[in-house]
């Protein structure tokens, strides 16, 4: 009992000394327990920011402040993933709310495309058609995310859900679409993965590139003389054409404006030095109104 209130003393008199060392100075900043409640990671970094900063005489106040932490901290998850969980579970309560005012069949399937799209946004990654099948994806990704505890975790989750949509999507369009959007879907991932590897701007204009050009082999269409980092928008335009096709028709139609979308870039491009001969040119025959062979000499070599 005696070593007990001696220890009890102990703890009260390092808690004062604490209370103490942490009270601001002027001029100083006070290292001291943060207001906003935040996971055990965000205590123990805090902790060894502490113990950076003040030393050995940190070592009391600093730990004190950690168990502080610890003894109010959340769940221990990221910000990132505990913002998913709560995403995930409004987009079930926005479902059980659009089900339950739903009257007909087709209002009843916009409800679970609604939902897909909203857990997809949650997830940061692009569907293909939603489909009946889409829905049993959308269920096993928010079982993904309440289960996440890592951010690898909360990745691996949108991976998984895209690959499972794609599966469903692909299983009801023709086996040139599917190939299609199976390789457009791929292009993505790869995009994805590169983001996360970028450390950059270089290297995520490189990401951007590399799409471009894996879209564009998806849909069987060449680029010659095409600066890739010009044709982006119009590679993620086809992307999002793609993803929806249900038919050789449609999916024709997402490689031809692809291939618009390229070509009046590549124009665009060229536009100025167009414009800049057609003044040359101009240039040319009001310094000499009879010279219209070597003006236009010099036309054709500006062209060229």
């Amino acid at each position: 009992m005696k070593q007990n209130s001696i220890i009890y003393l102990v703890a009260i008199s390092l808690l004062l000394l604490h209370v103490g060392c942490t009270a601001e100075v002027p001029g100083e900043e006070s290292i001291g327990v943060s207001k906003q409640s935040m996971t055990l990671d965000e205590c123990e970094a805090q902790r060894d920011q502490c113990l950076d900063e003040a030393g050995l005489f940190g070592l009391v106040t600093c730990n004190i402040d950690f168990t502080l932490c610890a003894m109010t901290s959340e769940t221990g998850l990221p910000t990132r993933i505990r913002d998913a969980i709560a995403a995930a579970a409004a987009c079930r309560e926005e479902l059980d709310n659009c089900v339950r005012s739903a009257e007909t069949p087709s209002e009843l399937s916009a409800c679970a495309e609604s939902q897909a799209q909203c857990v997809a946004d949650v997830l940061d990654i692009q569907l293909p058609e939603i489909v009946t099948g889409t829905a049993a994806c959308v269920d096993s990704g928010i079982e993904c995310i309440n289960n996440a505890e890592s951010l690898s975790d909360l990745d691996a989750c949108g991976e998984t859900m895209a690959a499972c949509a794609l599966e469903e999507a692909t299983s009801l369009v023709p086996e040139q679409v599917g190939a299609a959007v199976t390789d457009i879907a791929e292009c993505t991932f790869a995009l994805d993965d590169c983001i996360r590897a970028a450390s950059t701007p270089a290297e995520l204009r490189a990401c951007g590139e590399a799409e471009a050009a894996c879209v564009a082999d998806s849909l069987g269409i060449e680029l010659p003389d095409t600066p890739l980092s010009d044709i982006v928008g119009c590679a993620e335009t086809a992307i999002d054409c793609t993803l929806q096709a249900r038919s050789i028709e449609s999916l024709s139609e997402c490689a031809n404006g692809f291939n618009e979308c390229r070509a009046a870039v590549v124009d665009s491009l060229d536009a100025p030095q167009v414009l800049d001969c057609q003044l040359a040119w101009v240039s040319c025959l009001l310094r000499n109104p009879f010279a219209f062979i070597p003006c236009a000499q010099e036309l054709r070599g500006c062209l060229e």
